[in-house]
């Protein structure tokens, strides 16, 4: 009997080493299949964080690319050049610029931006897609709506930083971003007193990695995005362009009121919207409807990026003193 219980605490022992050695592989299928030598001890290197739910780390999966760390700066000089597109977009110029700046910050040393079109020897850091990124077999979607994604490539001589930037899209501005985060940037304005710069390092590397970040939520537009843009690219803000607003005070105007009373709510005996703050649309009433579909079609025609657009009501009140307290309306047809 002693023996059996010794046996079946055995096989559980064994059973259970299996699967932490099962565990312990599927933690590290990121690791590179070949060895590489260590980041220098004493050296800055980039941390990456998961930030959505669709972010995949792995090594590097382009077999152009030679394995290894990528070394941004050493001893205060910078390793490598920054390459753009020669016809690279407004969005990928200003990742690169933003991109040097920091890392200027960081390291003191100077980044050059080149275009691929020019010679450039030695290591480079690829910010959106160019002849370089192709020659290398990596590309980013351009469609919008689409995929909205960024990546990071880091092998011994190429960093790629690139993303879809098709439409409202910041994917090249969001992997800059991302990186620097890693690196101990941050912002939490847009302001240098909210800005977050880490301590100098003269030494910085980026470990060998492949990070595709996709967001988990199609559109993350927001007031801020229309008052500080700046600010919303650093905190990954956007997606698919929508208005987020109660905008039926906006399609139906006071102005209206005495031309057309009968669209408004029927509210307290009076359709008169004077006084209220919050007034309301009469939303039975057919002409109303077709006037405020045909301005959303506009809206539409005038902004191409835009996906969703709002018709919602205003608020309302609580309070039965307020004259915009049970501001609803009350005709026969909506009351119906």
């Amino acid at each position: 009997m002693a023996r059996s219980f010794l046996k079946r605490i055995s096989f559980g022992f064994l059973a259970a080493t299996m699967l932490v050695g099962m565990v312990g592989c599927a933690q590290t299928t990121t690791d590179p299949i070949d060895p590489i030598d260590p980041i220098p001890e004493g050296a800055k290197a980039a941390v990456f964080h998961k930030i959505s739910d669709y972010s995949a780390f792995s090594a590097p999966a382009v077999e152009s690319l030679t394995r290894g760390h990528f070394c941004v700066a050493e001893k205060g000089l910078a390793m490598a050049t920054i390459v753009v597109a020669e016809n690279a977009s407004d969005k990928v110029h200003a990742a690169a610029r933003d991109l040097s700046d920091n890392l200027k910050l960081l390291t003191g040393a100077e980044f050059m931006i080149k275009t691929d079109a020019e010679v450039v020897d030695g290591a480079v850091i690829l910010v959106g897609e160019s002849k370089r990124t192709e020659d290398l077999g990596i590309s980013f979607p351009n469609t919008y709506p689409g995929e909205e994604m960024f990546r990071v490539i880091a092998g011994k001589d190429t960093l790629v930083l690139g993303g879809n930037d098709a439409g409202s899209y910041n994917g090249t501005k969001f992997a800059v971003t991302y990186l620097l985060e890693a690196l101990g940037f941050g912002w939490f304005g847009d302001t240098d007193l909210w800005k977050v710069t880490p301590e100098p390092a003269e030494t910085v590397y980026v470990p060998s990695c492949d990070i595709a970040s996709k967001a988990s939520f199609t559109s993350r537009y927001t007031r801020l995005c229309n008052y500080d843009k700046a600010l919303t690219e650093r905190w990954f803000v956007g997606g698919v362009e929508n208005i987020t607003e109660h905008m039926l005070y906006y399609y139906l105007p006071r102005s209206l009121y005495a031309e057309h009373p009968e669209y408004f709510a029927l509210s307290q005996g009076t359709r008169d919207p004077a006084g209220k703050r919050f007034f309301q649309p009469c939303l039975s009433n057919p002409e109303l409807q077709d006037l405020v579909a045909q301005q959303v079609i506009e809206e539409f025609k005038k902004n191409p990026n835009l996906v969703i657009a709002s018709v919602g009501q205003q608020d309302g009140c609580g309070d039965p003193n307020n004259p915009d307290y049970a501001n609803w309306c009350e005709c026969d047809n909506c009351k119906a």
